[in-house]
């Protein structure tokens, strides 16, 4: 009886034993399932913030690359601006120039003509003074038309006649 009731102790206590080892398992398992949810949760977490970031950034990436385009376009428009208004000034300074030589040229030809007419000793008929004779020629610091060869001194001519040329140097 002994032996009968000492093999039912250790079955008890082996019954005992495994109950609580299953026990133990249990709540190692319950812990271990609860810290892998947790875990679970806080990658879903952050793989959501990540998505959010993601979006954020195309978002960004867009509005800069549309910035940029838009900015890309103003700088070519006042470029372009910019070259048609040099062009203009160009042109006015070409036609200007043109002007001027045209003025230069009406008068040199006029003081040419009058020294012909001095140094071969014919009188040279008076001209009236065109408005290009009138401003290449300075008398006495006052513009005003070509001298006639009557007016002409041969003498004197450096010092009542000068180019406005040099008058402007």
């Amino acid at each position: 009886r002994e032996a009968a009731e000492g093999s039912a102790a250790q079955a008890r206590g082996r019954e005992a034993a495994l109950e609580r080892l299953m026990a133990f398992a249990r709540t190692e398992m319950d812990a271990l399932g609860k810290d892998m949810a947790a875990s679970q949760e806080g990658v879903t977490s952050h793989l959501q913030q990540l998505e959010a970031l993601a979006d954020r950034a195309g978002d960004a990436a867009a509005g800069a690359e549309r910035r940029g385009l838009a900015t890309g376009q103003e700088v070519v428009r006042a470029a372009e601006d910019w070259r048609r208004e040099v062009e203009g000034s160009c042109e006015e300074v070409g036609r200007v120039a043109e002007e001027a030589a045209a003025e230069w040229e009406g008068g040199i030809t006029a003081a040419a003509d009058q020294l012909k007419a001095l140094f071969s000793g014919e009188e040279a008929a008076p001209q009236a003074a065109s408005a290009e004779s009138a401003a290449v020629f300075e008398d006495d610091g006052e513009e005003g038309p070509a001298p006639s060869a009557e007016e002409w001194d041969p003498q004197r001519a450096k010092e009542n006649v000068s180019l406005a040329a040099k008058a402007a140097e």
